[in-house]
């Protein structure tokens, strides 16, 4: 709660993913054509092993230079 509530005191946008996807997360991530420019990702150490272990088993270097 006390990066969320930093956040919006400060007047960002949070954004809130109701069901956590390996694939969804990297496309919000990466995603530049939706208007939304992230400037900050906020997870526990577990997601962010997921995230890097999708990455590796899914052949994602093509989008590394987006990364």
């Amino acid at each position: 709660m006390n990066v969320m509530n930093t956040a919006l005191y400060s007047g960002a946008q949070c954004t809130l993913i109701p069901k956590y996807d390996d694939r969804g997360i990297w496309d919000i991530l990466l995603d530049e054509e939706d208007g939304v420019d992230l400037t900050l990702f906020m997870a526990v150490p577990s997601i962010y092993n997921r995230l890097i272990a999708h990455y590796e088993n899914h052949n994602m270097d093509e989008r590394s230079a987006e990364i």
